[in-house]
């Protein structure tokens, strides 16, 4: 008896550390992905390096959100870097930086009146905004662009945590789509003597 009580104890902390290499899931909530960029083709940089930077730093107060949310912008932007920029060049760098990468949750005005009751209304809207600068420089010159992607979304009230959850890892995603759009454009029109075929 007391052998297998033993057995139980020295068991159950190696199951706990097996659960620990799965998947990325909030408790009892949304998995959480890692929203990449990998299915798209690589823009080849004619350089030697990619740099990336992110200069941009939450301030952590409201209504800045993006230490509360499950995925944030500025994850998003370093993994299309890393996912989508590669150096194909003999010299040079190409430095990505990461200027705004921000949520914001702006509460709205509701109707706390009887009939409001009877009512779903939006209670608070979501603001991100993804703002990047590329600037190049190899023995053929230098050239830059920025590009920025803003989206809005309002939040209706009643959401469940894990509703909200799922809510904000749609918005931060579909802000990665806006963004990865926006620099797809600004590349092309202005970088294009950089990027090799």
């Amino acid at each position: 008896m007391n052998l297998s009580r033993r057995r139980l104890f020295l068991v159950a902390p190696a199951l706990l550390l097996v659960g620990c290499g799965g998947p990325s899931v909030l408790p009892d909530g949304p998995h959480v992905p890692e929203i990449s960029f990998r299915h798209l083709p690589a823009i080849t940089f004619d350089v030697a390096s990619i740099d990336v930077q992110q200069p941009f730093v939450s301030s952590g107060q409201p209504p800045s959100i993006e230490s509360q949310i499950p995925v944030t912008p500025g994850q998003v932007a370093r993994n299309w870097a890393r996912d989508r920029l590669k150096a194909g060049g003999a010299d040079g760098v190409a430095r990505y930086s990461i200027l705004d990468a921000s949520v914001r949750e702006v509460a709205l005005k509701t109707d706390k009146s009887v009939t409001g009751l009877l009512k779903t209304e939006q209670e608070s809207k979501l603001e991100g905004r993804v703002e990047v600068r590329i600037d190049i420089s190899n023995s053929k010159g230098t050239g830059f662009t920025n590009a920025i992607a803003t989206r809005s979304q309002t939040v209706p009230e009643g959401l469940t945590l894990d509703e909200r959850e799922q809510l904000q890892i749609d918005f931060v995603e579909a802000l990665g789509q806006d963004m990865n759009r926006r620099l797809e454009t600004e590349i092309r029109f202005n970088l294009t003597t950089f990027v090799k075929p």
